[in-house]
């Protein structure tokens, strides 16, 4: 992404975004620049996490995520706490839809 403005932009911050942007940067207003920095200082969330978390959005409950991982239905739930605080969410519909907000995981 090279930048984002909002419809309200003032002329002044576009000809800064578009002469940023043509040399080859990147141009975001400020809170949206805080809002970026500060999302990406989250944890990210590691392969297993990940892959928990694309049977959350398939649909999958625990104890079938637990068969089709061969693990502990208890290791699935933690799991699913690690990904709930590194999402900063506080259930499982709410993580799935950060994922996909946020460009995490992608619907096919």
């Amino acid at each position: 992404m090279a930048g984002y403005l909002p419809k309200s932009v003032r002329r002044k911050e576009l000809m800064t975004a578009i002469r940023e942007v043509l040399a080859g940067g990147e141009y975001f207003p400020p809170a949206i620049h805080a809002k970026l920095r500060n999302r990406s200082t989250r944890a990210t969330l590691n392969e297993r996490e990940m892959t928990i978390l694309r049977l959350i959005i398939g649909g999958r409950s625990n104890k079938e995520i637990s068969t089709d991982l061969k693990i502990a239905e208890v290791t699935v739930k933690f799991h699913i706490t690690n990904i709930l605080k590194k999402l900063d969410v506080a259930d499982r519909t709410q993580a799935a839809m950060a994922a996909i907000s946020r460009g995490i995981v992608h619907l096919e």
